[in-house]
């Protein structure tokens, strides 16, 4: 029985990546298909940076043909993000592309995010069934900014917070789009964009 997921829709799945991290990406759908149930149908939304090679679109075609149960959508993306400054060396400019997904997938009430550096050892179903009606966002706290406490405080005065207990890794994400576009979040994003902190890929 535990072979087989009692969820009945498609779950929208996004992963967002440019052309430099196409193979993680790879590496990522792969794990989410081969570990889905039977009865488990994801639709895979993928925000792409414009740099995304045709040799790529290529590989993401031939996957979709090994695991046909599955959909993949992709979605290119513009410029928008390409001059904000980056602290980190290991992150992108299609970081912030999430940000976005409220507008993008306006006909979406609920997806999970995730990031492509990410291996998925088990069905998502459960996952995206968590209730989050109430709530913009469901995640894993980022321990590493709670110990030792000098970083919680650090972290609380670089973002102007009191309080870091809901400061959670944005690499795995339950995302409420509806909630987000009531009280359209999409535009405060873009501007909270502006202050350029310097843990980008984190949300709170």
């Amino acid at each position: 029985m535990d072979k087989i997921s009692v969820y009945n829709e498609s779950i929208p799945i996004v992963l967002a990546s440019d052309n430099c991290y196409a193979f993680p990406l790879f590496v990522t759908l792969a794990s989410l298909f081969s570990t889905a149930n039977q009865n488990t149908v994801y639709d895979i939304h993928l925000l792409l940076h414009k740099d995304f090679s045709k040799e790529n679109f290529q590989r993401l075609y031939e996957l979709s043909e090994i695991y046909p149960n599955h959909k993949i959508y992709t979605h290119i993306m513009g410029n928008e993000y390409d001059n904000i400054e980056i602290h980190i060396s290991h992150v992108r400019s299609a970081t912030f592309f999430r940000l976005e997904l409220s507008q993008i997938l306006n006909d979406v009430d609920k997806c999970i995010y995730l990031d492509v550096d990410t291996v998925v050892c088990q069905d998502l179903s459960e996952l995206f069934r968590l209730n989050i009606d109430d709530k913009y966002i469901a995640g894993v706290r980022a321990a590493a900014y709670y110990y030792p406490k000098y970083r919680a405080g650090k972290k609380c005065s670089t973002l102007g917070i009191s309080d870091i207990s809901f400061y959670v890794n944005a690499g795995v994400l339950v995302m409420n789009l509806k909630k987000m576009r009531e009280n359209k979040l999409a535009e405060v994003f873009k501007d909270l964009v502006k202050f350029n902190v310097d843990i980008l890929d984190m949300e709170f």
